[in-house]
């Protein structure tokens, strides 16, 4: 094995027939250049999609880490594996929540899902048919999935109800049937924005008391 003292140059083309190395580092052979300390560069361009400089790390293309399990581009983040986090994987069904800037995200339940109530009331007895005119306004968006009704006099012939939304009618049509006090919570989907309002117009029968609860998430 020849070596080269310090300060040597070469100029022209070396043949290296198999290894050429340089100090403890670096290796060079026919297959590739391989670095075992750290490479130091302004920037480095690998290919036509890959860039690393002092300020960022860019891949213009797709990344694939491992074997596939994980691939990052400009249309998906794609994760095929467990994802670990402050050390463990979690719980199915776990949600992954901010640690904010006291440490690590963790996993945590995500609990049971809190439904929310609107209440819409009229004192004394109102008959329809009759136009509603008090409006409600949400302070968020919101998604009205439940109605809940009652008269405090039972009714001899049924109570007839509609909901509007922005003064157009979102299509259900409620009833309490004469006899009884209350209205068989039924499911709805009403998406209204905070921009939006809701009214209430009686169809027919006496409303006595009327209340209505909107159940919303």
């Amino acid at each position: 094995m020849a070596k080269l003292q310090g300060g040597t140059r070469i100029y022209g083309t070396a043949n290296v027939d198999t290894y050429l190395y340089v100090n403890t580092y670096t290796i060079v052979n026919a297959t590739g250049i391989y670095q075992t300390g750290v490479i130091n560069a302004t920037s480095h361009t690998v290919g036509t999609n890959f860039f690393a400089n002092t300020t960022q790390l860019y891949h213009t293309g797709t990344l694939n880490i491992g074997t596939g399990s994980f691939v990052v581009n400009t249309s998906q983040v794609t994760l095929s594996g467990p994802l670990s986090a402050n050390g463990s994987t979690g719980t199915a069904t776990y949600i992954l929540t901010s640690n904010g800037s006291v440490g690590s995200p963790y996993w945590a339940s995500a609990g049971t899902a809190i439904t929310r109530y609107i209440n819409m009331s009229q004192p004394g007895t109102n008959t329809g048919p009759y136009v509603g005119t008090a409006r409600f306004y949400p302070a968020d968006n919101i998604t009205v999935n439940q109605i809940f009704a009652s008269v405090s006099q039972t009714p001899s012939a049924s109570c007839i109800f509609k909901i509007f939304k922005n003064g157009i009618d979102t299509g259900y049509t409620f009833t309490i049937n004469s006899g009884s006090n209350t209205l068989t919570p039924t499911s709805v989907s009403i998406i209204v924005a905070t921009t939006d309002y809701l009214t209430i117009n009686l169809v027919s029968g006496s409303f006595v008391d009327f209340r209505v609860q909107l159940a919303y998430s």
